[in-house]
């Protein structure tokens, strides 16, 4: 089971892979499609936004899309973090498994929030495995 949301980058090419290898995903959501869309796929290089419509209408379909009600900020984008962590975590119990974040980042945490080290210091706090990908 994959668990994320569906930003552009590594978000979406990881939920593409995990369809072509027929494994279960699950994507959350700060809140609805269409600001999401808006706010971290098509306001990014590169042409994101079909495969984004592709994969979002593939899940809801399926049943397989929660959408929080947060309030528009980086708190929407920690509190989705969150509650990626929580869903995986709650998933590998039912399914007596176990669960591993993959942090696809520079390998420093930038000035300021750094929203994926946030994500990879949760996942440890909880003594889940991380698994680093570096891009540089």
């Amino acid at each position: 089971m994959l668990v994320c949301s569906a930003a552009c980058g590594t978000d979406l090419l990881a939920l593409d892979a995990a369809a072509t290898l027929q494994i279960n995903r699950r994507v959350i959501l700060p809140f609805d499609v269409d600001r999401f869309r808006n706010e971290s796929v098509i306001d990014r290089p590169g042409n994101w936004g079909p495969m984004f419509d592709r994969i979002v209408a593939e899940l809801i379909a399926t049943g397989d899309v929660d959408i929080m009600n947060e309030t528009p900020g980086t708190g929407a984008y920690l509190a989705t973090s969150l509650k990626i962590v929580d869903k995986a975590e709650h998933l590998a119990a039912a399914h007596r498994t176990r669960v591993a974040s993959i942090v696809v980042w520079e390998g420093q945490p930038r000035p300021g929030q750094d929203l994926t080290d946030a994500f990879r210091r949760e996942s440890l706090s909880r003594g889940i495995g991380v698994i680093e990908v570096l891009t540089r």
